[in-house]
């Protein structure tokens, strides 16, 4: 029976959130009498004691400790505790279910030795990149009863990264408002949103809806974000497009793509769907006037107006 479960990896969101259900779970089959959940501080003896210690009217008894051998491993006159534990647990007794939570692996060979008992069952939280965090965001959205689309997936990591944590909470803000997350309640709700922003500006340039494209320019500037930094976000976005559209040319994939640039999967996604929509000609005069336009502010000139005079020139 395996009765000692280990959770570790950089992916600390998803170990947490594991152990945080499986908390719950003995929780309410067991009661609060047979949990005990150990501060990161408690010594390897005090996690022995846990183990013997006979349920309450139960079963079993459920004891969780946390970073115990992260801890522990950075002096390594603490080896032959954290061994001494590990002996334990290869014999913990079947009134008790353990829970080991790590955030990342621990340079100790007592846990080395942990991870190859035969009542041992380890789980390695690997980060989550590319065409997999876009499809947990999803996932994520429809277990909470929400909708999002590719599109505006595509916006909140933008904003977010590859921080579960903080996509997590932006999903839960963005479905207390509605339950349909779309570009716009992300531009509205999201913190930090001046890249979505930029890409909403710059999908509305590509499509030739001026309007739209200067209803987000004005939102950026009257929210009081500065015009340089506004012209900066708009060159890089410009040029990542100009890049990218230059090595899909060359026959390069986006797997391809994304090693040569550096750049994220859902970003060069994107940034090639909205290269469709300019030529190699329009993309280098438009670099070519935003760098007029750098010019021209530096000089004295309005930075509202050379922005939106940029904004309207774009028409065929």
């Amino acid at each position: 029976m395996k009765n000692v479960l280990i959770f570790y990896g950089p992916e600390t969101y998803l170990s947490k959130k594991k152990v945080e259900e499986l908390i719950k779970s003995y929780k309410e089959k067991l009661g609060d009498y047979n949990l005990s959940i150990l501060l990161e501080e408690a010594l390897p003896s005090a996690i022995i004691t846990e183990i013997k210690t006979m349920p309450f009217l139960a079963a079993k008894r459920l004891v969780v400790a946390r970073s115990i051998f992260t801890n522990f491993a950075k002096n390594k006159a603490n080896e032959k505790e954290l061994e001494k534990l590990v002996e334990e647990l290869n014999n913990c007794p079947e009134t008790a279910v353990v829970i080991i939570y790590e955030e990342a692996k621990p340079k100790s060979k007592a846990f080395d030795k942990l991870l190859t008992l035969p009542n041992v069952k380890a789980e390695l939280a690997g980060k989550i990149v590319g065409v997999k965090l876009s499809q947990w965001v999803e996932s994520e959205v429809t277990k909470r009863g929400g909708e999002i689309d590719k599109y505006a997936t595509s916006l909140l990591l933008s904003e977010t990264g590859s921080d579960l944590f903080k996509i997590s909470g932006e999903i839960e803000k963005l479905l207390a408002y509605n339950l349909k997350i779309t570009s716009e309640s992300i531009s509205l709700l999201v913190k930090g949103t001046l890249f979505s922003n930029i890409f909403i500006m710059v999908d509305a340039m590509g499509l030739r809806d001026y309007k739209k494209a200067m209803t987000e320019l004005s939102y950026l500037i009257n929210g009081g974000e500065n015009e340089m930094y506004i012209l900066t976000m708009m060159v890089r976005q410009f040029k990542n497009i100009l890049m990218v559209k230059d090595l899909s040319a060359k026959g390069f994939s986006s797997i391809e793509i994304e090693k040569q640039t550096g750049l994220q999967g859902f970003v060069v996604r994107n940034t090639l769907r909205q290269a469709a929509s300019f030529s190699f000609t329009e993309l280098k005069e438009i670099y070519g006037k935003l760098l007029d336009i750098e010019y021209g502010i530096k000089k004295g000139e309005s930075p509202a107006l050379l922005l939106d005079l940029f904004t309207v020139g774009l028409k065929r």
